[in-house]
């Protein structure tokens, strides 16, 4: 049987021209990457269900949400650079364990913000939704947390203090980046025996480096 299923979407607040963390539906399609062609402005992942066998072609428009998902570290955390991530606030001070870095983002960047989250079963009521650009991370030597600052403005910074066992989950947003044999997670609508994608998650399972993989990019 075809891995398709019916899925009641949560429209995301978009935060830097990005989804910021939230609940997710369970993708509709698990499946490996075959091939990724990009002809023009028009890119075609095609990919194979792990389940059937079965061979899909999806278009990635620009309505498609498409997120390549490797492990960073925290040189990812450098100037410049999107993140979001949901922090948990205690004595007036954002603390967060799981960090998304958005390294090839090139919108407008806008203020940094704090966002109440979402209420979910199990979660903290002081959880916020924060996102913002990169000024500096600060590592003080007695201190027992690392201290992201992000951008309020040119005279402002908003304090984010990392746990010490924080992880750093690098998201690529160019489907250049997408390998054969990667897996590939799809959500979107059926409609009639056709899957139509919203997003698209291929997960790498690499580790990159940001002090290597950051001068790379081409300068916003």
């Amino acid at each position: 049987m075809k891995r398709l299923s019916c899925l009641c979407s949560l429209l995301w607040l978009v935060v830097l021209g990005f989804a910021p963390v939230s609940a997710q539906d369970s993708p509709n399609l698990i499946a490996e990457v075959k091939s990724v062609e990009t002809k023009g402005k028009t890119t075609i992942l095609t990919v194979v269900d792990t389940a059937s066998s079965t061979e899909y072609q999806f278009q990635l428009t620009p309505k498609v949400e498409v997120e390549i998902v490797a492990n960073g570290d925290d040189t990812f955390l450098a100037e410049g650079v999107l993140i979001r991530t949901q922090a948990t606030e205690s004595n007036k001070s954002l603390f967060a364990t799981n960090i998304d870095a958005y390294p090839q983002y090139s919108g407008k960047p806008v203020p940094a913000k704090a966002v109440k989250a979402p209420p979910k079963p199990g979660q903290s009521q002081n959880s916020y939704i924060v996102s913002g650009e990169v000024v500096e991370l600060e590592a003080p030597a007695d201190e027992k947390y690392k201290v992201l600052q992000l951008k309020v403005n040119a005279k402002s910074k908003m304090p984010v203090y990392l746990e010490p066992n924080h992880k750093i989950r690098v998201v690529l947003t160019d489907a250049a980046s997408i390998k054969e044999g990667q897996q590939a997670e799809i959500t979107g609508r059926v409609a009639g025996t056709k899957l139509i994608p919203s997003k698209v998650v291929i997960q790498t399972g690499e580790d990159l480096v940001g002090s290597e993989f950051l001068p790379t990019l081409p300068k916003r």
